[in-house]
């Protein structure tokens, strides 16, 4: 294993990896020369600012409410937890079914949901059984809503720009982190967080509008011959059958549980341990959101796919040394410093292991794989962020984050040790 370590450093150039790679050009844009993903692009990046106003907006609202780490920590879990049981039937409905379709009524629910939470926190008498129940309401919509993106995009771009439309999704995912809990938390320092859910409700309409007139390139290539349960069972076989596959998921995980609940504890860090306001965390998350758009898109002006195993180590490498450091962080400056490079870090890995594992992938397969890829994303994610929450509550959260570091580190350099080498070939004929 020590061999395969150090050809592994030597190969990816880990201190340069991210200092020699070329600025952002029109090249890395070219997936928005395809109509209908630009138009797919406009209506997700209107429809994202909305949704990390919500996100930012719930995560405060709970914390003043109850001041309780664990009960922050019990309602991002119960936003994500219902994924782990329904993202393999959204999988095998995004094979079965127009993607388009599956997407135009996820954001019709996810509409209602918004309107939901907008009414409880005018209400004037909320309660965290019934945020939690609309939490997990979302978390169930979600299920669908992922593995349908997925397939969607493949089937608006071509083959040889799959990675960069990838990549550009990710970064709109992670740039709209910079304008919506700008304005999310300016709104809750000044009025109510319920305006901030009735926003996230409006721009949903955008995302509708911009389904409502697409034109798919492709047709989903499933073929009804089995059961939903054979459909679902063949992407966990296509997923255990290769090595590949297998580690860059357990990687996944471990990265995703130890190290990414810092995203959703930013409220509690802020009021808890840096002593800033609303506003201050909001500057805080903006931060944040320029290092995870700056991540991605150092994936979107990669014009090939060799390599990115490297860069899935590299990144992993990176963002456990980046978060150790913000674990230490006791004000607003230095966090301001920290936390995009620490974002930066996770979203360059989530990037590249997300398009790595696409393109390991037929389209046939697409969506039940991509899915069991959601899956295994949304049940290490809840379950970070419920033990971070209860170990942050006993232990203090900078020395939870800090452990959590520390393991993302140690499973970065076993799957050094592990990985199969490999190159990867072009979707649908990879075996």
């Amino acid at each position: 294993m020590s061999t395969r370590l150090a050809s592994m450093f030597n190969r990816s150039r880990f201190r340069l990896l991210f200092l020699a790679q070329p600025l952002p050009s029109m090249s890395a844009f070219r997936a928005l020369r395809h109509r209908d993903f630009s138009i797919y692009f406009a209506g997700q990046l209107i429809s994202l600012v909305g949704t990390w106003m919500q996100s930012v907006a719930l995560g405060w609202w709970v914390y003043r409410l109850t001041g309780r780490v664990s009960l922050l920590g019990l309602v991002m879990f119960a936003a994500q937890a219902p994924t782990l049981l329904l993202a393999p039937l959204g999988g095998m409905l995004a094979d079965r079914m127009p993607a388009r379709t599956l997407l135009l009524i996820t954001q019709a629910t996810y509409l209602v949901q918004a309107l939901g939470m907008t009414l409880l926190a005018f209400s004037g008498h909320p309660t965290i059984p019934m945020i939690l129940g609309l939490a997990v309401a979302s978390g169930a919509i979600t299920a669908f809503d992922l593995p349908g993106r997925q397939v969607l995009v493949a089937q608006v771009v071509d083959q040889e720009t799959l990675p960069n439309a990838i990549a550009l999704q990710s970064a709109i995912f992670h740039g709209s982190r910079i304008v919506g809990p700008f304005f999310a938390l300016h709104i809750v320092a000044i009025s109510h967080e319920g305006w901030c859910f009735l926003v996230n409700a409006v721009s949903y309409m955008a995302s509708i509008a911009a389904l409502a007139v697409l034109r798919t390139r492709y047709q989903p290539e499933y073929k009804e011959r089995h059961s939903a349960l054979q459909q679902i069972t063949e992407g966990f076989q296509f997923i255990w059958e290769r090595p590949a596959f297998r580690h860059l998921m357990g990687l996944l995980a471990l990265i995703v549980g130890l190290g990414m609940p810092f995203t959703t504890l930013l409220p509690a860090l802020a009021q808890g341990v840096l002593h800033i306001d609303a506003r201050g965390l909001g500057w805080l998350v903006v931060s944040s959101g320029l290092g995870a758009t700056a991540g991605a898109m150092l994936l979107a002006t990669r014009k090939e796919v060799k390599g990115l195993d490297r860069m899935v180590f590299a990144s992993a490498v990176f963002f456990a040394a980046s978060l150790g450091c913000f674990a230490q962080a006791r004000s607003l400056t230095p966090a301001m410093i920290l936390l995009p490079l620490a974002s930066f870090g996770l979203v360059a890995f989530n990037t590249a292991t997300n398009t790595l594992a696409q393109l390991m992938t037929p389209n046939a397969m697409r969506g039940r794989v991509t899915s069991l890829y959601s899956m295994v994303f949304m049940f290490a994610m809840p379950l970070g962020i419920l033990g971070t929450g209860f170990l942050g509550q006993r232990l203090g959260l900078p020395l939870t984050l800090g452990l959590g570091a520390g393991g993302c580190l140690v499973g970065a350099l076993v799957f050094a040790g592990v990985y199969p080498k490999r190159t990867v070939a072009p979707v649908d004929t990879v075996a």
